[in-house]
């Protein structure tokens, strides 16, 4: 019987290989990856009373900024017995604030809740609190 040189008996097994199917390696898998979308969360509503407090018949600013813009906001003032007075509605700027004047005349005196409210889901609190004039 005749040996195979080193050369020849690999050229058999590649040969026996590749018609099994065998000797070649499987191409890896192609993984992709989608990164998860990328939220942002606006900042919460902030709403400024100025002056926060004063003499009954002051005049004040109740501005809010972080609103949704081109929404229509409503302010709201709650005083310490529970007398509810709502303004007009006011928009939104390109910013994302609104702003109104309010005059104290004719309120009670302590502390009063002020609420703006959007018809966009915009909501903020603060308080004012008023003295005897």
């Amino acid at each position: 019987m005749r040996k195979l040189s080193t050369i020849a008996r690999a050229a058999v097994l590649g040969f026996a290989l590749a018609a099994c199917g065998g000797g070649g390696a499987k191409p890896a898998p192609i993984t992709t990856t989608t990164a998860p979308p990328t939220t942002t969360t606006a900042p919460p509503a902030v709403i400024v009373i100025t002056p926060a407090s004063g003499r009954i018949g002051t005049i004040v600013t109740l501005s809010v900024s972080g609103a949704k813009p081109g929404e229509s906001i409503t302010f709201t003032l709650t005083s310490p017995k529970g007398k509810v007075f709502n303004g007009s509605p006011h928009l939104v700027d390109a910013t994302g604030a609104a702003s109104a004047t309010y005059n104290t005349t004719g309120d009670e005196v302590g502390a009063h809740t002020v609420q703006a409210v959007g018809t966009l889901g915009t909501s903020a609190i603060g308080t004012l609190t008023l003295t005897k004039s």
